[in-house]
């Protein structure tokens, strides 16, 4: 081999190694790019999960919250608690109280759809979800503006939840009847 031979053989082994060179640094390159991208997805994961802890929380501090206002204003207010104290089945109910007892049910049960629909999206645990639902199983769904209201609500809400709501509270089945239950028809007969 001549020394122009040598040397251009020598320049290749350089020129090989400096490809090498530039592969291997663009495979370090991928490869930690790909670690920083598992790292990434990681701390997300970890963000998300935190950001449902906080969510939990949230609606457990706010279901709390409601509850104590209704606690209080049941202790403050003595027409609310007169209200509650009544036999809500009773034929002598006025048309006020009626329709006061008509909003409390709606409020109550747009509360349970509420938890049912955080429980859905995986906000809630399901045990959380229907903790309104058994609040209501206390008989006061068992008259007939109660009976009213969820039978004139109850298009508004999720199948699954009717089912659920029904299977909790109405354990023999519901009539869904509307002309049965409708607060004119019971309004009108006294």
């Amino acid at each position: 081999m001549n020394t122009g031979d040598r040397s251009a053989h020598i320049s290749l082994i350089k020129q090989s190694e400096v490809d090498m060179n530039w592969d291997m640094v663009s495979a370090l390159a991928e490869l930690s790019g790909s670690i920083a991208v598992f790292i990434t997805l990681y701390f997300l994961l970890a963000q998300l999960r935190h950001a449902n802890m906080l969510a939990r929380s949230a609606f457990d501090s706010e279901s709390t919250s409601r509850l104590t206002d209704r606690c209080i204003r049941v202790a403050e207010n003595e027409n609310f608690a007169n209200l509650l104290t009544i036999d809500w089945d009773a034929t002598t109910l006025s048309d006020v109280d009626r329709t006061r007892i008509s909003y409390y049910v709606a409020a109550l049960l747009h509360n349970s759809h509420n938890s049912f629909q955080q429980w859905k999206i995986s906000i809630l645990t399901e045990e959380q979800a229907e903790r309104p639902i058994h609040a209501m199983n206390t008989g006061i769904m068992d008259n007939h503006t109660a009976k009213t209201i969820w039978a004139i609500s109850k298009v508004n809400f999720s199948t699954d939840f009717n089912d659920r709501f029904e299977s909790i509270i109405y354990p023999d089945g519901f009539s869904t009847a509307l002309s049965e239950s409708h607060l004119i028809k019971r309004s009108a007969e006294k």
